[in-house]
């Protein structure tokens, strides 16, 4: 995990290719990215589906979509998200985040400021 964004709230640059921001969930069962569309430079949705986390050789947790039909636990957890973003994105201008949850009716909107 990158550096600083452990605590993120938001949405920030990391590189100019790379975007982290703040999603939530179930500690089984974050919400995580499955589909990124560019609106325009300045603005992108980012589509969440329900996921899981999975262990890698290197000992990190990678999250991944997963079948809707696993349990999830009624806990609640704040997660750390890092996506490529597409060259179409201007970095250096403010950036409009939109997280369409399934689950909800009203989106999430976060602002990254420029890199």
């Amino acid at each position: 995990m990158p550096k600083g964004i452990k605590h993120l709230q938001g949405a920030r640059f990391l590189s100019p290719t790379q975007l982290a921001f703040s999603t939530s969930g179930s500690r089984d069962c974050p919400n995580v990215p499955y589909r990124l569309v560019v609106k325009s430079p300045d603005s992108i949705r980012i589509d969440l589906t329900m996921g899981s986390g999975r262990s890698t050789r290197m000992h990190r947790t990678v999250l991944v979509p997963k079948p809707r039909h696993g349990a999830c636990l009624a806990d609640y957890a704040i997660f750390p998200i890092v996506v490529s973003i597409p060259r179409q994105v201007d970095i250096h201008h403010r950036l409009k985040l939109t997280l369409h949850y399934r689950l909800n009716k009203h989106p999430v909107v976060f602002t990254a400021p420029p890199l």
